[in-house]
């Protein structure tokens, strides 16, 4: 518990309840995705270091935005490790909608409402999946699928 405090002490915002819970569970995952779908759930440490690099770079190409993305902190990364994070915004109530930012094509968008609701997902994502021996993946039914892109996604 000390340790999230040391290593996240030089971030300009607190980290959330729901942030700190999750890495009282486990401190990232190089699991090339199996826990969050397609994304590694990086350390903090490593969370911490890929927060001050793109703030830094966002601060040289978007300076007018560095003051909105000072809030957003990269979690998790796209598996490819192409430039493609899932960001957690934080909010007042101690939790945060979880944004995709693709560096690479500067895409912004909000994947879900909260961290709790990524986390859900995903539960539920594996527990309706199969795995194809075949193609070495989880697949899941395309209309499963949408159900629960509607009750998790906004």
């Amino acid at each position: 518990m000390d340790e999230i405090k040391v290593v996240s002490q030089d971030l300009p915002f607190a980290v959330s309840p729901e942030i700190y819970e999750l890495y009282q569970w486990r401190n990232g995952s190089q699991s090339e995705g199996f826990l969050f779908q397609n994304y590694n759930f990086l350390s903090l440490n490593r969370v911490v270091y890929e927060y001050q690099a793109w703030l830094k770079q966002i601060q040289v190409d978007y300076p007018e935005m560095s003051e909105v993305f000072q809030f957003r902190l990269p979690l998790f990364e796209l598996w490819s490790e192409c430039g493609v994070f899932l960001t957690v915004v934080p909010d007042e109530q101690g939790g945060g909608a979880i944004y995709d930012w693709d560096m690479s094509c500067n895409s912004y968008e909000m994947r879900y409402s909260s961290l709790t609701n990524l986390i859900l997902y995903s539960a539920e994502w594996y527990e309706a999946a199969i795995f194809d021996e075949r193609e070495h993946q989880w697949v899941i039914d395309g209309d499963m699928e949408s159900l629960l892109n509607l009750k998790y996604k906004p």
